[in-house]
């Protein structure tokens, strides 16, 4: 286990980097994101709106595997690391420590730790298959493996395990908890996939883009950046183009701060087709200077947009440029001088 390289990444949008297994584990352990842990366990409670999309400023890894520099798929696999990557979802913050206590003593889970919202748990075990599998069948192997595995944890704990498992690509985000449970090979053993256990591995032809939700297809995805519906008032776009003026005139910003920044992109998302959107959203986030990155101002839209809540409305935008002393007449959206 020692040996184990995981592909790890700063952040949900960051380069693909390597890391060993059990260092990534002793940084789940560590103080260093108690802050934005402790920020996003206060999001989810509050349902606030935040948090599904500021959980992607954490660092995350594939522990599954690694890859090479270009991207996490079959293609640029550089290591299959047979290993399980279990996760448990919205157990219920009352009962969230008694299944843990439950699942510390699992003959087959080497580390176990709490999620970034503390209302679910997430795992490791390794795995032996009991045939060599080639790297043009991993994808099924794992597939095969995480259905046992599956019904291993239904039969004996009646868990139901979260089906993002069966991918071997699949990304974990990187919170704290100090209480994570981390064993060594002497007192667990490895989950066994015998050769019969071989699945069809069920496929789709439909592209699609993976979010907080689930799967997106290239057909929703489309909808949901372009849709007009309860979109473009052309009061709206009056208004934020004169908030645009005026923090352009006085040299101040609504973004400068990550979460009002994210505010912001949630505001547009819910105003604004992505077309006028990612022009307003680039124009403010400009204003942040040396902190402006326009890949990153994309990639946050475009995940506002498709994991939106509708929780945030354009109002936010008016209430942080009026904080800036932007002076908002109802119906016109003057700007101060």
């Amino acid at each position: 286990m020692e040996n184990i390289i995981v592909s790890y990444q700063d952040n949900f949008w960051g380069k693909i980097s390597h890391r060993k297994l059990l260092d990534v584990l002793e940084e789940i352990k560590s103080e260093q994101h108690k802050i934005i842990t402790d920020q996003l366990r206060h999001h989810y409670l509050s349902e606030d709106g935040l948090y599904g999309i500021k959980k992607k400023k954490l660092p995350v890894a594939t522990f599954c595997a690694n890859f090479n520099d270009s991207s996490r798929t079959k293609e640029n696999l550089n290591n299959y690391n047979s290993l399980m990557i279990i996760d448990i979802d919205d157990i219920g913050l009352e009962n969230v420590k008694n299944v843990f206590e439950q699942l510390s003593s699992d003959i087959y889970l080497f580390a176990l730790w709490l999620s970034p919202s503390g209302n679910g748990i997430k795992g490791l075990i390794q795995i032996s298959f009991e045939e060599n599998i080639n790297s043009n069948e991993i994808d099924i192997w794992h597939y095969s493996a995480f259905s046992k595995i599956s019904s291993y944890f239904k039969e004996k704990y009646q868990i139901d395990l979260d089906q993002s498992g069966k991918d071997f690509t699949r990304l974990c985000f990187i919170s704290k908890d100090e209480n994570i449970v981390i064993k060594n090979d002497e007192i667990t053993e490895k989950f066994l996939i015998k050769k019969d256990a071989k699945l069809e591995l069920q496929t789709t032809t439909v592209a699609q883009i993976r979010s907080v939700k689930g799967i997106v297809s290239a057909k929703e995805m489309k909808n949901i950046l372009n849709n007009p519906l309860n979109r473009n008032s052309p009061t709206k776009k009056k208004e934020i183009q004169n908030i645009i003026k005026f923090l352009n005139k006085n040299k101040k910003s609504i973004t400068y701060e990550y979460d009002n920044w994210l505010r912001v992109a949630l505001a547009i998302s819910s105003s604004f087709t992505y077309d006028l959107g990612i022009i307003f959203f680039i124009e403010l986030s400009k204003m942040d200077e040396s902190k402006f990155n326009e890949t990153n101002c994309t990639n946050m839209l475009k995940e506002c947009y498709i994991n939106n809540k509708k929780m945030i409305k354009f109002n936010t935008v008016i209430h942080l440029a009026v904080q800036k002393g932007f002076i908002y007449k109802k119906d016109f959206g003057l700007e101060s001088n």
